[in-house]
C-alpha cells in the first residue's frame, strides 16, 4: 500500500531537483544564485523553492512556512552541507593523481547528495502544513508575482535587504524560471 503523503513528497522533491538543475544549467543563473548565496548567506534551495512552488501552483509561502522550512534545513545546512562544501573547496586545485581526482569527485557527489537531501527536507516541511488551496490561474504574470512574493517573504524573514543590482538578479532569475 502506498503512502500518499510520502509519494507526493517524493514526487515534489524529484520535480524540485529537476527544476533547480535546469536553473543551474544556465551559467548566468548559476552565477547569480551563487552570488546571492555568498553575499547574503541566502539558502539557494529555499530561494528556488519559492519559484518552484509558484510554478507548481502551490499556495503562497507565509512567514510561518519559512520558519518551519528553516527549522528543518538550517541544522542540516550548518552540520552537513556547509562542511561538505568547505571540504570540496579546500581540496587542491591541482588534482594530478588518480586518488586526488577521485577524492574531489567523491566530495562533489556527496555535496550534491546533501543538496538533494536538503530539498527533501524542504518538501517534507511544507507537506506537513495545511496547504490545501492551489492557485490554478496559470497566468504567467501571476505565477511570477507569486514566486517573487515567496522570495520576498523568505528575504523578509531572514532580514535581508538586497542591493539594487542584486534585486535585478532576483528578477532575472524569476524571469528565467518562467521562461524555461
Amino acid at each position: 500500500m502506498m503512502n500518499y503523503d510520502h509519494d507526493m513528497a517524493f514526487l515534489f522533491q524529484k520535480t524540485l531537483w529537476s527544476f533547480v538543475l535546469k536553473v543551474f544549467e544556465n551559467k548566468e543563473m548559476q552565477e547569480a544564485c551563487l552570488l546571492l548565496e555568498q553575499r547574503y548567506a541566502l539558502d539557494v534551495n529555499v530561494f528556488l523553492f519559492g519559484c518552484w512552488a509558484a510554478k507548481e501552483s502551490l499556495p503562497a509561502l507565509t512567514v510561518d512556512d519559512i520558519a518551519v522550512i528553516l527549522q528543518k534545513t538550517i541544522p542540516w545546512r550548518v552540520k552537513v552541507l556547509e562542511p561538505l562544501k568547505r571540504l570540496r573547496e579546500s581540496l587542491p586545485k591541482k588534482r594530478n593523481t588518480p586518488a586526488m581526482i577521485r577524492l574531489y569527485q567523491d566530495a562533489v557527489r556527496n555535496e550534491i547528495l546533501a543538496e538533494q537531501i536538503e530539498q527533501s527536507l524542504i518538501v517534507q516541511s511544507v507537506a506537513k502544513l495545511d496547504r490545501t488551496s492551489r492557485d490554478e490561474t496559470g497566468d504567467e504574470m501571476n505565477v511570477a508575482n507569486s514566486a517573487l512574493g515567496n522570495i520576498f517573504t523568505y528575504l523578509r524573514y531572514q532580514n535581508i535587504t538586497l542591493h539594487k543590482n542584486d534585486l535585478e538578479k532576483v528578477y532575472r532569475i524569476v524571469k528565467f524560471c518562467f521562461e524555461a
